[in-house]
C-alpha cells in the first residue's frame, strides 16, 4: 500500500507529463520494467546506481535484452554507449512529493549520463524513501553531499520529461534529456 507521500508525488510527477507505476513485489517490478522495454521497443538498455538488494530483480527482468551495467564498466566514460541505449534504468535516492519529482544522486559522469541520453528513463525509487517537500530534500541532499567522502555526489531533481521552449515560445520535448521518464515506486524495496 502506498504512502500518502508517493500518492501526492504520483499525482504532482503525472501533471508534469512523467508516468508513474506502483510495484509491490519483485514479481510486479519485474513484469512492469518488461512492460516498458516491450513498449518502446528497446533493444539496448543502460543500468546505472541500482542497489545491490534491488539489482537481481532488475537485471533478470531485461534477460533477454542487451544490458549496458554503467556501474561495472570500471572508470572509462561510456558516453557512446549509453547514447545508443532505447532505455535506462536508475534510482532516485527520494521521491518528493509536493513537487512530484525525484532526487537523484550519482557519484559519477557516466551514472549521470544514464539518467539523462536514453529516449526514455524509467527511475526507481523505494516506496520508503518519499520526502514531504522541496525544503525537505534540500536540507537532505545537503546532507548527504557534507556526510559523503570524496568524491561528492551530484544532485538533480527530476520532474518528468525534458522540456524547453524556443525562442518562439514553441514547447519542445527530450531537447536535454529524456523524452519520456517513467517513476517505478517500488513498494518492497
Amino acid at each position: 500500500m502506498a504512502s500518502q507521500y508517493a500518492e501526492a508525488f504520483a499525482r504532482a510527477f503525472e501533471s508534469r507529463s512523467g508516468t508513474v507505476s506502483f510495484a509491490a513485489t519483485r514479481e510486479e517490478t519485474s513484469a512492469a520494467l518488461r512492460g516498458v522495454a516491450r513498449e518502446r521497443r528497446a533493444s539496448l538498455v543502460a543500468v546505472a546506481g541500482i542497489p545491490a538488494a534491488v539489482r537481481e530483480t532488475v537485471i533478470g527482468a531485461l534477460d533477454g535484452i542487451e544490458v549496458i551495467d554503467v556501474d561495472r564498466l570500471g572508470g572509462a566514460l561510456p558516453k557512446e554507449a549509453i547514447a545508443k541505449a532505447d532505455l535506462s534504468v536508475t534510482w532516485a535516492a527520494h521521491g518528493v512529493a509536493r513537487e512530484g519529482v525525484l532526487m537523484e544522486a550519482t557519484w559519477d559522469d557516466a551514472a549521470k549520463l544514464a539518467s539523462c541520453l536514453p529516449l526514455t528513463n524509467v527511475v526507481l525509487v523505494s516506496g520508503e524513501r518519499f520526502l514531504p517537500d522541496f525544503a525537505s530534500a534540500m536540507r537532505e541532499a545537503g546532507k548527504m553531499v557534507a556526510e559523503s567522502p570524496a568524491p561528492k555526489p551530484t544532485i538533480s531533481f527530476i520532474g518528468g520529461s525534458s522540456r524547453t521552449a524556443d525562442i518562439e515560445g514553441r514547447l519542445l520535448y527530450g531537447v536535454h534529456g529524456p523524452h519520456s521518464v517513467v517513476a517505478l515506486v517500488l513498494e518492497w524495496a
